[in-house]
């Protein structure tokens, strides 16, 4: 029941979209929540105190809890259900380990928090059902509940292409709900017995303690390497059963020895705040109003005048940014030689473009330099690639800034798989497909036309050679794309 779905799967979500999405599904809940509550208490005065002469009272403290659980389910229907379009292929993932590989690959703060909240999505429902009804104070009661519940969102996913059947969902969400029940069942334990259960007490620790061992061992695994992970990497996978291969071009069997580079400005927090001093001593821009993080993002808003309202979002990974004010007329700029000579010299001043780099005005109006193209893998010292570009507003004011340079610094040669070894991988199916999401079909023929190399960056900041193939699927040009990082 993966509402926050990630890398392999059609729908991408940020971490700064969850809260706005419980913000907007709130006000829809509260409604079903009141409906419910109406129907009830109609139904119980009309029908069962008047035409059956019923008289049980209400617990109100249970029919509180009711409303809640009611309200809670609404929403992860929402969530998962209603909230989603109907772009997904009806494809069914039974690979337990996925969501793992992929949030290794990537490693980011936005594909750890998101598994997260997968496994923490039931974990409400643990914690409520048992006190909505003693029926339910039973570790086989929950399971046997939260299993046909998601497994139930899951089918209905699938039946409705508003997602994926994914095994692992089954799994993480069911681990969830009964991490949430062994809590409130040590809690309920403690709470009749008047003293502390030991073995509620571990047996609520295993769940959180399973993951907190296995999450930890992750970052020392990952930060003891030298390299960073990609996430090119599969995650999945491809089944290439009954497809064939070819190649239409000569690859080499040995191995070699390629360059490999480092982005400075990656993963620097502290480099974003002296981005922001450089700028409001070259421009007038206010002072910093707020700040905030959107998984690996860092987003900057400033103090709102009558002329401007100016944000800035720094990437982590790259030390890359954009300066945009929200409220400046982005279809009347300045083109003139005299700005682009004052914008040229801000750059040059603030060390965001070369001393002897030249600005030039792209056709859309646009002040930009890029940075001299060359080849890393055959360079082997010091360089930058990327782009800087500049709108300038009739008022003269500037009303976009975009850096994209990245500053890449050698580290040394590395041994690399050979190409033909990694055109093995591919006919292992060992790579995700992201062109097509339809699986190939039995008898499929791909011919790889065209071999690359070319450069990726890692999760910390490397920048790794890999093999890009291109090729044609059963003789249409064009449709095979698939990226193999070279490293082994």
């Amino acid at each position: 029941m993966k509402q926050f779905e990630m890398k392999g799967s059609k729908f991408v979500m940020g971490v700064t979209d969850i809260p706005y999405m419980l913000m907007r599904w709130a006000v829809p809940a509260l409604w079903f929540v009141a409906a419910c509550i109406v129907v009830f208490l109609v139904s119980y005065t009309l029908i069962y105190q008047k035409l059956l002469h019923g008289v049980k009272k209400i617990s109100w403290i249970k029919f509180s809890l009711a409303v809640l659980l009611l309200g809670y389910l609404f929403m992860v229907f929402s969530l998962t259900i209603l909230n989603r379009g109907t772009s997904a292929d009806k494809e069914i993932n039974l690979n337990l380990t996925s969501s793992y590989l992929d949030v290794w690959n990537t490693w980011s703060n936005t594909s750890f928090l998101l598994l997260v909240y997968n496994i923490a999505m039931l974990f409400p429902l643990g914690i409520l059902l048992p006190l909505v009804s003693p029926k339910f104070q039973s570790l086989k009661a929950i399971l046997c509940i939260s299993l046909s519940f998601t497994l139930g969102i899951e089918t209905f996913q699938w039946i409705t292409h508003r997602g994926i059947f994914e095994l692992d969902d089954l799994v993480h969400n069911t681990l969830g709900a009964l991490a949430g029940y062994l809590i409130m069942n040590a809690i309920l334990d403690i709470t009749y017995a008047k003293q502390i259960n030991k073995r509620s007490l571990l047996s609520a620790a295993i769940i959180p303690l399973f993951f907190v061992c296995l999450f930890g061992g992750a970052r020392v695994v990952y930060h003891a390497q030298e390299f960073g992970n990609m996430g090119i990497r599969p995650a999945i996978g491809t089944n290439m059963s009954n497809v064939t291969v070819s190649s239409q071009i000569t690859l080499s069997p040995n191995s070699s020895m390629l360059p490999i580079y480092y982005d400075e400005n990656a993963n620097q927090p502290e480099l974003a705040l002296k981005i922001i001093s450089k700028l409001q001593h070259s421009i007038p821009l206010p002072l910093v109003q707020s700040s905030g993080r959107d998984g690996d993002n860092l987003q900057y808003s400033f103090g709102k005048t009558k002329d401007s309202a100016y944000y800035l979002n720094y990437f982590l990974r790259t030390g890359t940014w954009t300066m945009y004010d929200d409220i400046a007329d982005h279809n009347q700029k300045r083109t003139d030689e005299t700005t682009g000579h004052n914008v040229e010299q801000i750059l040059k001043d603030n060390a965001f473009i070369p001393s002897d780099a030249d600005l030039k005005l792209d056709p859309n109006g646009t002040f930009r330099w890029d940075a001299p193209s060359v080849e890393p893998s055959t360079l082997s010292k010091d360089f930058s690639h990327g782009v800087v570009m500049v709108d300038v507003e009739s008022s003269g004011q500037i009303s976009s800034l975009m850096y994209g340079v990245f500053k890449n610094k050698y580290i040394r040669q590395v041994q690399v798989i050979a190409p033909a070894a990694a055109l093995e991988k591919i006919k292992k199916g060992e790579f995700d497909s992201y062109n097509t999401r339809t699986p190939f079909t039995p008898g499929t023929q791909i011919k790889i036309t065209e071999m690359n190399i070319i450069y990726l960056y890692d999760s910390k900041g490397y920048y790794q050679p890999v093999y890009q193939f291109e090729g044609s699927v059963n003789d249409e040009v064009g449709k095979f794309s698939v990226s193999i990082p070279a490293l082994a």
